[in-house]
């Protein structure tokens, strides 16, 4: 698989909350341990999709198969649904890969964040 044939909508992201590149408060708790705190993540928008079409199909098939449908019918769209479980199978890896990417980068600039206002607390005394 090649990375560079990817599209914008086949990218998760962390949800930029009003404390990213912090992780969000969870409650309101101000003794939250941030390194227990999570990013919100979203899943890509091609990933969202393939599952919707997924569920549909399967629906669909099963409906068809009860209904008495064409048998060489229903094999076409078991077919076409394998595919569609397949490519499921790699977006979900690459979610996988995204997430702990984007995780790792908002962590450092997180680490950033953190020191220049320790330094700012520092110079205020």
């Amino acid at each position: 698989e090649a990375r560079e044939y990817w599209q914008a909508e086949d990218l998760g992201h962390i949800e930029e909350t009003e404390e990213y590149p912090l992780p969000p408060r969870q409650g309101d708790n101000d003794n939250d341990n941030e390194e227990e705190a999570e990013y919100i993540w979203h899943e890509s928008e091609s990933l969202a999709l393939l599952k919707v079409v997924i569920t549909r199909l399967e629906s669909s098939l099963q409906h068809a198969e009860q209904s008495g449908a064409d048998g060489d019918l229903c094999q076409l769209c078991r077919g076409e649904l394998e595919v569609k479980i397949k490519n499921r199978t790699i977006l979900e890896a690459k979610d996988v890969e995204d997430k702990a990417i984007a995780v790792a980068s908002a962590q450092k600039e997180a680490k950033k964040l953190l020191k220049k206002k320790k330094k700012k607390k520092g110079k205020t005394k």
